[in-house]
């Protein structure tokens, strides 16, 4: 009797959604000491549960003062937790592996002038942490002749933590201020943390003129990847003159081999790039226009050789028409600007699925009494997906349409694909508008009682969408914006907040 019990309360905390092929999977409600809590960090255990990594705020401006880390079994209930203080430090890994945490966290100490990268560890089932120190740095860089006080490094990148697909490898990527020439350190270590590479990256150009986008660590042997936007002219305007005036290049570290790649087209611009490094591999997708012209006219797609450093296969596959249909109603002579990327995925075959969103600040005079101030709205709109093949066709692209504003971690979505499908994540109301030409738009419920909803585009680019989270009846709204995909890429974490109540979400595919 009480097998049969337990297994019907299972059932009711997992719901099949057949027609998506999504399976959906909840926790207990439940409260913490906080308030506020986004969710970083996700990981199997290789059990059938999870470890999540949470952090939480305090004070007017929302500084991270600790982490909330919880080990939860196959059904979502919490086996055991912890608190971690701050202390001035940050955490930017996780990695769960053999019964065993790792935490990886940055420490500065601004009256030593120090900066530490610390591996924390503990077993999976008692949660009690040691530290060991895998970098420390003070004001000198043995090796290097330029002196790096605590206050020089730059203050966009300086300390990214990054593992590679498999989390075989670890790179710490440090970028230090240095006016007339970019310079960053990277250290790479293995999967048991032994530091096996160390490289000081420089460029012969202004610090202001270089904007490294990304960093990628193969997972077959520690080679790094940087991925730069490098500015031209001595500005760091995007364009100037009618002109574009950067352009992409990215670099390769292995032991002593440094090498580099331009992407410059004598007839388009690429205006956005993004890597892909999957089993060796090496893919960028991006958008691009016409060398003059700010409007994305379609996707670009560039194969690299590992072994050369080449292009081996360059394309450019302007949008379909019925993309231009489902954006506009009709085919109209006017394309897209400012898309930020929030998914790329490659396929066992090869073909890539991306994800992007319009993404745009606005700011309004708001009057208020005698007088009033600029109040600035972050607009989230139309989400774009597409299907590249290798060889550079462009399966499908389609737009949906959607209006959000503000930026609470509602807004926006997360996505990831499964097979042939490609699941993506938003909130909204449901009163879903109908527009011409067969078309809908998923449009903002500002309250606590916002629906998910689960968008499935098939291997066709054919989409239906379905409720998932019923907001009238749970009042539980997800922060969508901030999803966590684990390891094996097909189950999306999130963490819903109402007040002091939260809950957790699975969202993996089932078929």
């Amino acid at each position: 009797m009480l097998q049969k019990l337990t297994l019907a309360l299972f059932l009711c905390s997992q719901i099949m959604y057949a027609q998506l092929g999504l399976t959906v999977q909840k926790s207990d409600i439940f409260q913490d000491e906080k308030k506020r809590s986004d969710l970083i960090f996700a990981e199997e255990d290789g059990q059938g549960g999870l470890v999540t990594v949470r952090a939480f705020y305090s004070g007017l401006n929302n500084k991270i003062s600790g982490y909330y880390l919880e080990h939860h079994d196959k059904q979502l209930k919490v086996l055991n937790k912890t608190e971690l203080a701050s202390e001035n430090y940050q955490l930017k890994g996780l990695k769960v592996a053999d019964g065993i945490i790792y935490l990886i966290s940055v420490y500065s100490d601004k009256s030593a002038k120090t900066w530490n990268v610390n591996l924390h560890t503990s077993p999976l089932e008692k949660l009690n942490f040691t530290q060991t120190v895998l970098i420390s740095r003070d004001d000198i860089e043995k090796g290097h002749s330029t002196i790096f006080s605590f206050n020089q490094k730059d203050a966009d990148a300086y300390d990214e933590v990054k593992f590679s697909k498999n989390k075989n490898f670890m790179c710490v990527s440090l970028d230090v201020k240095n006016k007339e020439e970019e310079t960053h350190l990277i250290y790479v270590f293995d999967k048991n943390f032994k530091k096996t590479g160390d490289y000081v990256f420089s460029k012969d150009i202004k610090d202001k003129l270089f904007e490294l986008d990304n960093i990628d660590v193969d997972d077959f042997n520690g080679g790094v990847y940087l991925q730069a936007k490098v500015f031209e002219n001595d500005s760091r305007m995007t364009k100037k003159e009618n002109k574009s005036n950067y352009h992409y290049e990215i670099y390769y570290l292995l032991g002593e081999e440094k090498k580099t790649l331009s992407f410059k087209e004598d007839d388009k611009f690429i205006g956005s790039l993004m890597a892909i490094n999957d089993g060796g591999q090496l893919s960028y997708i991006g958008f691009y226009s016409e060398l003059n012209d700010w409007r994305y006219k379609g996707v670009c797609r560039f194969e690299i050789d590992p072994g050369t450093f080449e292009i081996k296969h360059g394309s450019f596959a302007p949008f379909t028409e019925q993309f231009m249909i489902d954006k506009y109603g009709e085919k109209k002579e006017k394309e897209l600007r400012n898309l930020v990327y929030k998914g790329a995925f490659k396929l066992n075959n090869g073909d890539i699925i991306l994800n992007a969103e319009e993404f745009f600040i606005t700011q309004v005079y708001v009057s208020y009494g005698m007088g009033g101030a600029l109040s600035t709205i972050y607009n989230y709109n139309d989400i774009v997906a597409l299907r590249i093949k290798e060889d550079g066709t462009l399966v499908w692209a389609r737009n949906i349409n959607k209006a959000q504003t503000l930026d609470g971690g509602r807004e926006s979505f997360s996505s990831f694909a499964f097979n042939d499908k490609n699941y993506i994540l938003v909130n909204c109301s449901d009163k879903i508008k109908q527009l011409s030409n067969n078309r809908i738009q998923f449009k903002q419920k500002r309250s606590k009682k916002t629906n998910l909803y689960a968008i499935a585009l098939d291997a066709d680019g054919n989409f239906t969408h379905q409720e998932i989270v019923d907001g009238d009846i749970e009042q539980m709204p997800y922060a969508v914006a901030k999803g966590v995909l684990t390891k094996n890429g097909n189950e999306l974490i999130l963490i819903g907040r109402n007040n002091k109540d939260k809950q957790f979400i699975k969202i993996f595919a089932s078929e």
